[in-house]
């Protein structure tokens, strides 16, 4: 049985404390320094046990304000689910109203867009209404319908990857004759001529991940992907065995997650480990496993970056508080949602105009540089 690192035990023990109504929502945690003395442990430590907590939207934690525990009434930023009105008052005013769609259960950048959503329009005296997508899902779609249609929304933000060619989501250009713009979208959606998609530029991440490895003298290269529970392997809209071009002698090696759990992440590294006793790298589907990943190693006995450097997707609060601190590939969510917004505010609607920022990679201490012991 594997020994939890402290950090996930108090991210256990605080968790318990929701589960339980201890920390009710809403409720205000004591400061990280008396945390820290109240359990006999480090700084550090509990900062990334709230990195992780903030990342699973079980906390909100706000500039000298404090950190809440998510979903109160009194939690700033929280997300409402919208209830049917029973007695509908036709809003006939024409300041902007932008709907933001998201799903329940979400990735970390889809909830970081919706939050940021709401801060960047806010600054901007833009009021935001957030619906969960099941809401349209469920029930009859004539009454979901009215409702939207009374709403006088003057655009719609949805902020996930992608979705199905029988989603109601692609009624709604039709329906409320407004600008649906989709901030993170695969290259799939630019099929849909209604919507305005800023492209997630996916593959060119994952690219320039390995492509980064590469250029430091990398060439047993590892990736963990997700697995989806239809089977599917997946790495952000990159098919299994499209990476093989990338490097040379077989690299860099694939396997895949079936579930986004500790215990899926550690089995997958021990087949990486398995397949190439040598491996000098690893790219991650996410900085959760990534940094699940750096933890394994060190339980291993390994050392990051010097025995096994490693590179996240998503650049998050907790790949900057692992230590070593995460290399990852950033999609600069806040200009994304700048861009989306602007777009919206502008009325120019126009393609061409709405251009998505190319991803980066945000360089920590996570990836050590073989060139260097070459020379």
């Amino acid at each position: 049985m594997k020994h939890l690192l402290k950090s996930d035990q108090v991210y256990e023990l605080i968790l318990e404390k929701i589960r339980n109504n201890e920390l009710p929502a809403g409720s205000k945690l004591p400061p990280e320094k008396d945390l820290a003395k109240q359990m006999g442990i480090s700084c550090r430590t509990i900062r990334t046990a709230l990195a992780r907590l903030e990342d699973s939207q079980l906390i909100i934690r706000l500039r000298k304000q404090g950190t809440f525990i998510a979903g109160g009434k009194e939690t700033p930023g929280r997300i409402d689910f919208p209830k049917m009105p029973e007695s509908p008052k036709i809003q006939r005013n024409f300041h902007h109203k932008i709907l933001v769609i998201y799903r329940e259960g979400a990735t970390d950048s889809s909830v970081s867009i919706v939050r940021n959503v709401e801060k960047y329009a806010a600054s901007l005296h833009v009021e935001t209404v957030e619906l969960p997508l099941n809401f349209l899902e469920t029930g009859k779609w004539e009454n979901r319908a009215a409702w939207l249609k009374r709403q006088y929304f003057s655009a719609v933000i949805i902020p996930f990857h992608s979705f199905g060619t029988d989603s109601v989501l692609l009624r709604l250009p039709d329906l409320l004759h407004v600008p649906v713009v989709v901030p993170f979208g695969m290259d799939v959606l630019t099929a849909y001529d209604k919507f305005f998609v800023l492209r997630s530029m996916t593959r060119t991440a994952v690219y320039r991940a390995l492509y980064h490895f590469y250029n430091k003298g990398h060439r047993k290269i590892g990736v963990i992907g997700l697995c989806k529970s239809t089977g599917e392997q997946h790495l952000h809209n990159v098919q299994s065995g499209e990476l093989k071009f990338l490097c040379t002698d077989g690299f860099p090696i694939e396997e895949y997650a079936k579930a986004e759990t500790k215990k899926e992440v550690w089995t997958a590294v021990d087949r990486l480990l398995e397949r190439e006793k040598e491996l000098t790298a690893i790219f991650c589907y996410n900085d959760f496993m990534a940094v699940t990943v750096i933890e394994y190693l060190q339980d291993l006995g390994k050392k990051v970056p010097d025995d096994v450097s490693v590179i996240g997707y998503g650049f998050s609060a907790t790949g900057i508080a692992v230590v070593p601190p995460l290399t990852s590939v950033s999609l600069f969510i806040q200009e994304r949602v700048k861009r989306t917004v602007d777009f919206i505010l502008n009325g120019d609607y126009r393609k061409e105009i709405l251009q998505a920022p190319e991803p980066q990679i945000i360089e920590y201490e996570s990836v050590k540089d073989l060139n260097k012991e070459e020379r």
